[in-house]
């Protein structure tokens, strides 16, 4: 199904996506509209599901690990129930989402040590893996975050962000922690609400927050948006590349390309995965670029459509 947005609604969706954390009334003078009428059509777009939530993502040195297993069915049938169940109860599993493809199941995992990953994989295995026809592990190392170009008529880059893996010297505190944890689950709750989740006042809320984003241990904050209500599917791309020097190349491409919205680089069989936005119609024009462009210096590359996402948690 698909949903229509009027002007004033995507003008909206535009000024969340170039910050995440505006007021109402700031939204109101971008989009000359006035805050309760903001706040009224905010809470709608929630209400109608197109907005599913709000997000930052912490600088990952700050968790440590991060982890993407693909999963390819062999003969789940009746245990499929039981297989998602299990892996909703995991504290390693950050994502989730069944996929139409090559890979049935994509799981990202943000862990703060190996131990809590490797215990999950060893436990899965156990209890489903004689149900699973292939797995894949990848160990990421970086990512690049860019604004949700589909909302934009010229589907314009705004902004983007890499982030690399490594270990940082900037550890936040136990309360930073905290506080990161819950923007990264709702990057639009207010300074007031987590004074109260954690015992603090907003002012020194907002003073910690300051200090947060001083020391990039958040790197990006976006809205969620239900793409497919927009009559958009959401595509992760993995690929392999074959000519190593060219995977730089390939990142950069996709940065400016009005399609992609993420990119993550791996260790594994995969090297780069791509997140896009299509329409049905640009899939295949998508595929005919990409093997064009790159076709000499990778040796596989596997569109996955997410058909169900059944978890968002970056951090728990």
């Amino acid at each position: 199904m698909t949903l229509s947005i009027d002007a004033k609604d995507l003008a909206i969706l535009q000024a969340l996506d170039q910050n995440v954390r505006s007021s109402y009334a700031q939204i109101g003078r971008k989009t000359r509209l006035s805050k309760e009428v903001v706040q009224y059509r905010i809470k709608n777009l929630e209400k109608r599901r197109i907005i599913t939530g709000y997000w930052a993502i912490p600088h990952i040195g700050t968790i440590n690990h991060v982890y993407k297993l693909l999963i390819k069915n062999k003969s789940l049938g009746v245990k499929k129930k039981e297989f998602i169940e299990f892996a909703l109860s995991q504290k390693a599993v950050s994502w989730f989402a069944t996929t139409e493809g090559n890979w049935d199941f994509v799981i990202s995992s943000y862990v703060s040590d190996d131990t809590t990953f490797s215990e999950f994989v060893i436990e899965l295995m156990k209890r489903f893996g004689k149900y699973f026809k292939e797995k894949h592990i990848l160990k990421s190392t970086s990512m690049i975050l860019m604004n949700e170009k589909y909302l934009y008529k010229d589907k314009k880059l705004i902004k983007s962000k890499e982030d690399s893996f490594l270990a940082t010297e900037n550890k936040p505190d136990k309360v930073d922690t905290e506080i990161i944890r819950l923007l990264a689950n709702n990057a639009r709750i207010s300074f007031s609400e987590i004074g109260r989740k954690i015992n603090l006042t907003s002012e020194a809320v907002s003073a910690r927050y300051r200090n947060i984003i001083k020391k990039e241990l958040i790197k990006g904050m976006n809205p969620r948006i239900n793409q497919e209500l927009l009559g958009y599917s959401y595509y992760h791309i993995f690929i392999s590349v074959s000519d190593y020097e060219k995977k730089d190349a390939i990142c950069k491409y996709y940065i400016q390309h009005p399609n992609c919205v993420f990119i993550m680089k791996h260790i594994g069989f995969y090297d780069i995965h791509l997140e896009l936005v299509l329409t049905s119609d640009e899939v295949g024009l998508f595929i005919d670029d990409l093997t064009e462009k790159f076709g000499n210096y990778i040796s596989a590359y596997e569109p996955l459509r997410i058909r169900k996402e059944h978890i968002m948690v970056v951090l728990r």
